[in-house]
């Protein structure tokens, strides 16, 4: 394990967090222990170069898991979208496996952490997401050698979707002027079926203001497609009335992006959505509901599962799986598609009780 020297350096102001400073040939790298505590940095650093300059065929009695899903964190740092919920799970993961190997990892303590969690009243979801990380993080270095992570079975959800009278409710509840980018967040949600990331990350110059074509799909800071993740976003066309929204709206852009308030871009609406449905008197509703709503109205209209896949950027497994019960049922039209003259008219007996 190479020498290390701890600084400051940073952006986040008047206090900078410990950076450790190593040299790898003649190459000078540096890590960030993500702290403000010279003592914990330190004990941090120490963990880090230890795991990341570890014997690739040392054995599991001493690989520490704390290490691992330290390293896996830094290694895929800026590939992680969700880097909020992510950041829970590491700290979550180091802290409850410190000072664990990797022969840890037994059947009988898979089932001790699911007892602990349950205690905290983790649901079998929220188990699994942090079980995905660390899964992740053995077999980056592990391989197929990684010990086995049981998944747990979760219950499928009805998808709560909104009728046409919530979503006027909805409609009214923004209808203030001070109210008008939720507005037209809402409207762009239930015309689209894009998710709340890509709407609120959505720029004028990826709209077609002429075709009615929209382009959710990830760009980088110079306009350059990025590599679509297991979240697709649509791109394709809006609706005509939509279309005249968006003109109109145009018109009083305040920034780049189609979603701003008071000048700013918004990373999160989910407050402002939360209130707005107070005030609507619906419960029950999150932005992504938006989705759901606007693939179930299509189908309900009579729109083909294949088309709704195309709008919406959803794969024909996910349509036929979670919304495929609202998918107009024709069995009654084919059921009755023959018929037999000879059965119009049955003749009555004689006999009682035939």
């Amino acid at each position: 394990m190479p020498s290390y020297q701890l600084r400051r350096y940073g952006t986040l102001k008047p206090i900078k967090n410990w950076y450790a400073f190593y040299s790898e040939g003649r190459r000078s790298k540096s890590w960030s222990t993500r702290t403000t505590d010279k003592g914990l940095a330190d004990e941090r650093a120490v963990a880090y170069l230890a795991a990341l300059y570890a014997d690739p065929d040392a054995p599991a009695e001493e690989l520490y898991i704390d290490d691992l899903v330290r390293t896996y964190h830094d290694d895929k740092r800026g590939e992680i979208k969700s880097t909020e919920t992510a950041g829970y799970a590491f700290d979550h993961l180091v802290e409850y496996y410190k000072g664990k190997t990797v022969d840890y990892i037994t059947t009988s303590s898979n089932k001790d952490y699911e007892v602990d969690r349950r205690d905290f009243g983790w649901s079998n979801a929220t188990i699994n997401r942090n079980r995905n990380t660390l899964r992740a993080a053995l077999k980056h270095r592990l391989k197929k050698l990684a010990p086995h992570i049981p998944v747990l079975p979760v219950s499928t959800k009805k998808e709560r979707w909104l009728t046409m009278a919530e979503a006027i409710r909805l409609f009214r509840a923004v209808l203030p002027r001070r109210f008008r980018y939720m507005n037209l967040f809402i409207r762009i949600g239930l015309a689209t079926g894009a998710r709340h990331e890509a709407i609120l990350a959505l720029k004028w110059d990826q709209v077609d203001l002429e075709t009615g074509r929209i382009d959710f799909r990830p760009r980088d800071k110079k306009g350059n497609m990025l590599p679509e993740t297991k979240k697709r976003r649509p791109n394709a066309p809006t609706s005509d009335r939509m279309l005249k929204l968006l003109n109109a709206s145009y018109a009083y852009r305040q920034g780049e992006y189609v979603i701003m308030h008071r000048g700013d871009r918004l990373k999160s609406v989910k407050g402002a959505f939360r209130e707005a449905c107070k005030r609507a008197k619906i419960k029950g509703v999150t932005p992504h509901t938006m989705k759901h709503t606007y693939i179930t109205w299509l189908l309900r209209s009579r729109v083909s599962p294949w088309d709704v896949s195309g709008l919406t950027a959803t794969s024909m497994a996910t349509i036929t799986k979670v919304y495929g019960h609202h998918v107009p049922d024709d069995l009654a039209v084919a059921a009755n598609a023959i018929s037999f003259k000879s059965a119009e008219r049955v003749p009555k007996s004689k006999k009682k009780g035939f």
